[in-house]
């Protein structure tokens, strides 16, 4: 069991260690035109990702905008309707006048009957039969 060392099997699996490293490397090693493609792949990805969100967000912001836009033609009516009510109440003088009995006063000249009602016989009080005291 003598053994020697050998220095060519040292330097063997080294050399074969070398020789796969670069042998790796040389099939990782892919021409430009490989890497613009990547490149230009990966920059269309991204822009198409931007574009869908940006438009996702133009969608909402329409939508936003036809209800708001509803709301102020709403609004618009309204106020219209508003200043007809307020022109009759200030100047026509039938609205003032049923404002004015609605508010329970009477013209000059007019005379107030009082009239007592007289409740309707289902709204009387009958005591209940077999009712013990």
């Amino acid at each position: 069991m003598n053994r020697t060392a050998n220095p060519s099997s040292i330097v063997r699996p080294a050399v074969y260690d070398s020789i796969n490293r670069q042998k790796l490397a040389a099939a990782f090693q892919f021409p430009a035109y490989v890497w613009v493609g990547m490149v230009l792949l990966a920059a269309a990805a991204v822009c198409y990702s931007l574009r869908e969100h940006t438009q996702a967000e133009l969608n909402i912001a329409g939508a936003e905008h036809r209800i708001i836009v509803d709301q102020i033609k709403r609004l618009e009516i309204e106020n219209t309707r508003l200043r007809r009510e307020l022109d009759a109440v200030e100047k026509d003088p039938r609205t003032i006048e049923m404002l004015a009995r609605q508010a329970g006063m009477v013209a000059d000249g007019e005379a107030v009957v009082l009239v007592e009602r007289q409740p309707k016989p289902s709204q009387t009080f009958k005591p209940q039969s077999g009712l013990k005291d």
